[in-house]
């Protein structure tokens, strides 16, 4: 049996903020997991291990509840996952586990390989434009990281304010890139998944296609129907 709390240590600095950390229970074994997320004590409710959301830092608050969610989201993944295959696993298991899908299904460091593929093709305005666009929503997140499963169409109409707010002319480099492969699936032509995603080739849609993880896609295809 395997359990996740969430728990808060408050700093030991008066007027500090405290840190947020996951605890793994396994077999009795409890293992932390930190995180980097900062909160007041005042922002903290124990009892139901969760962030107050105030008035005064309602933005930052958002933001790092929503990320602890996908964190918490991503563990009970992993923690299933190891159930299912069936073998004996530690707690320490979980958390090297939790880590590695952290990083391979992160949105920043997805981009940042395309673009370097991109670069090696000689598709350098391509690679240009996903630079810049990268580096627009990287200011909209305020550096903050996002799982490929937590782009939501909520969180790309929340990006799409941000833009217009700013008076930018919205790029139409989408961030669905998860979805292609499991468009192509469905047996979406390939040049209307290039049309609809806005390359400039076929060859730059098959980029994509070949750097998605299988895994990240197959949690996809529910949502691909609906946005072809």
């Amino acid at each position: 049996m395997t359990s996740i709390k969430i728990k808060f240590r408050p700093s030991s600095v008066e007027g500090k903020e405290g840190g947020i950390f996951f605890q793994i229970i396994h077999n009795r074994v409890v293992r932390q997991l930190n995180t980097d997320y900062r909160v007041f004590t005042s922002e903290w409710d124990a009892e139901a291990e969760c962030i107050i959301v105030n008035e005064n830092r309602s933005a930052t608050l958002c933001n790092i509840k929503e990320r602890q969610e996908w964190d918490y989201a991503r563990l009970k993944n992993v923690i299933r996952q190891l159930e299912n295959d069936n073998i004996r696993f530690t707690a320490d298991d979980v958390i090297t586990a939790f880590h590695r899908l952290t990083k391979e299904m992160s949105l920043f460091n997805f981009m940042h390989s395309v673009i370097a593929q991109l670069k090696q093709l000689g598709k350098v305005r391509t690679s240009e434009t996903y630079t810049a666009t990268l580096k627009s929503f990287m200011a909209f997140r305020e550096e903050q990281d996002v799982p490929l499963d937590g782009i939501t169409s909520d969180l790309m109409l929340l990006y799409e304010a941000h833009l217009k707010a700013r008076d930018v002319r919205i790029n139409t480099i989408p961030f669905y890139m998860r979805n292609l492969r499991a468009a192509k699936a469905k047996n979406v032509p390939l040049s209307v998944i290039c049309e609809g995603m806005g390359h400039d080739s076929e060859a730059t849609t098959q980029i994509y296609l070949a750097s998605l993880e299988t895994s990240v896609v197959d949690k996809a295809n529910k949502m691909i129907l609906r946005l072809l």
